[in-house]
C-alpha cells in the first residue's frame, strides 16, 4: 500500500469521508497541515488486521525487547523453560 499517494493514513480518511462515516470535523481531503506517516509498526499491524498477512516483517521484531523485559521466553528458549 504505501507505493500509492496519498499514504495510507490520509487514504483511510479520505475514504472515511467518502462514504459518509466520519463526522464533519475529520480532516479536509487536503489537509492544511502534514500528517505523519505511519512507522513500520503500525503497517504491519494495519497490514495484518486488513489481510492477515504482511510482507513488511514480523510483529515480533518490535515487540520482543519488551516481552524479554518481562521475561517472557521465545519460542526458541521454549526447549530450555521448565513445565
Amino acid at each position: 500500500f504505501e507505493a500509492f499517494e496519498p499514504g495510507r493514513r490520509q487514504a483511510a480518511w479520505a475514504a472515511l469521508r467518502a462514504a459518509g462515516d466520519v463526522l464533519p470535523l475529520a480532516p479536509a481531503r487536503h489537509l492544511p497541515f502534514d500528517v505523519e506517516e505511519m512507522d513500520e509498526e503500525e503497517l504491519i499491524f494495519l497490514d495484518y488486521l486488513a489481510t492477515g498477512i504482511t510482507v513488511s516483517g514480523h510483529p515480533m521484531e518490535h515487540i520482543r525487547d519488551r516481552l524479554d523485559e518481562h521475561g517472557v521466553a521465545s519460542s526458541a528458549d521454549l526447549e530450555e523453560v521448565p513445565d
